[in-house]
């Protein structure tokens, strides 16, 4: 009788294991949702622009102006000198030698509160040089849009700041 007696102790606890286990899977799931929601809570992520919206109902003209800018006779040239902290942007020349306006943005992309904007401002030669001493080291995108003769032009590239 003891035999038969162990025999059903053991069945009936084999039998109790199950819930056991169906409860640690479900406390798992709800640990690792709480760790995932904590840890996207603790990721910032700035937009590139507040107004993105309205920014993205322009993007067709946009696009426009930037294969505008690709054109030879109308393309930039941005170079970054990392021995004397500058950027030189040169900008076409041409021979009606109209003047530049427009705007220079370094935008960081990890820290929107870093982002810096000058006013287009060339040489004789068209050539505009801007110091990167008081800037962070890392990646920067700098959109330069400029207007000349009345036409716009668009030009964003990316440099690492060393």
């Amino acid at each position: 009788m003891d035999a038969r007696m162990t025999d059903m102790k053991k069945k009936n606890l084999e039998y109790y294991f199950w819930p056991w286990g169906l409860v640690a899977v479900i406390v798992l799931f709800v640990l690792a949702l709480l760790i995932s929601l904590f840890a996207s809570t603790m990721n910032r992520s700035d937009l590139v622009t507040e107004y993105y919206y309205a920014e993205g109902i322009e993007y067709q003209a946009k696009m426009e102006v930037m294969e505008a800018s690709l054109l030879p006779e109308n393309a930039i040239s941005l170079r970054y000198d990392s021995g004397q902290e500058l950027v030189h942007i040169q900008f076409p020349a041409r021979a009606d030698s109209a003047p530049v306006e427009g705007t220079i943005k370094f935008f960081r992309p990890s820290q929107a509160t870093l982002d810096r904007e000058f006013s287009v401002n060339p040489d004789s030669s068209g050539l505009q040089s801007i110091s990167t001493s008081e800037l962070i080291r890392g990646n920067w995108r700098i959109q330069v849009s400029w207007t000349l003769s009345g036409q716009e032009f668009y030009s964003e590239q990316s440099i690492v700041i060393e």
